[in-house]
């Protein structure tokens, strides 16, 4: 046991007089030691002893309070409930004037006794989690009194740490403010692509447009040409007769 131990170190440096050894003519000054060594060591036990039961004693008595309160608790919480149900069975629909159902009122306080199980936990929860947080900040005191320089080597080191954050930052910043004039002279070049593609378009279309005029006006020659060459062998055949 580590708390007895300690308890018997304690108490041999506080009686270091009595366990310096002594001369003595029919004894070593080894067994003066151990004689008194053994002496001390069981004055501590039975010192541990009586504070163990004095312990044991007043939790036992913490704990039939305990008991007893919650047997207070249990009957209060019975009465409560059961006040809650005769209020409910009374209890009217203000537009039918008819009572609630019993099955309601049981499912109704179902409910709450699932609810009131909910927030014992998380009373529970919150009561261990008070408990941490004043074990960490006990932990705190004590390095903080141990070591009072650390705050100072941590503000330094987080100094550090955030300027190299923001030297990144702004890296990241500078990519950001190139890819965006990247992306703005891209969008510009588009632009500039599509208009003389419209512009293109346009000009094929009238090019389209002056082709099939041509291309009229070279059937209508064609068909005029062959008008001609008919009556021009229309005229020869009467000239032969």
């Amino acid at each position: 046991n580590l708390d007895f131990q300690r308890r018997i170190k304690l108490y041999m440096e506080h009686n270091n007089e009595r366990f310096a050894p002594r001369a003595d003519a029919n004894s070593s000054a080894t067994e003066v030691v151990y004689d008194r060594s053994t002496k001390l060591i069981r004055e501590a036990r039975q010192k541990y002893q009586e504070e163990l039961d004095e312990k044991t004693a007043v939790l036992e008595e913490h704990l039939v309070r305990l008991h007893e309160r919650e047997s207070q608790t249990a009957e209060f919480h019975r009465s409560f409930l059961d006040f809650k149900r005769e209020i409910a069975l009374e209890a009217e629909y203000a537009r039918t004037g008819k009572h609630i159902p019993p099955k309601k009122v049981v499912h109704y306080e179902e409910l709450s006794i699932r609810k009131d199980e909910e927030v014992k936990v998380l009373r529970l929860e919150n009561i261990k989690i008070e408990n941490r947080i004043h074990a960490f900040e006990e932990q705190l005191k004590k390095k903080e009194q141990v070591a009072p320089n650390l705050h100072y080597i941590d503000f330094e080191q987080q100094k550090l740490e955030n300027q190299q954050l923001h030297e990144k930052i702004e890296e990241r910043n500078e990519e950001l403010l190139k890819l965006r004039k990247k992306i703005t002279t891209t969008v510009h070049i588009l632009t500039h692509v599509n208009e003389k593609v419209h512009f293109v378009q346009g000009e094929n279309l009238e090019l389209k447009r002056q082709l099939a005029e041509v291309e009229k006006e070279v059937t209508e020659l064609r068909n005029t040409l062959t008008k001609s060459k008919k009556e021009r062998e229309s005229l020869k055949s009467e000239n032969v007769e």
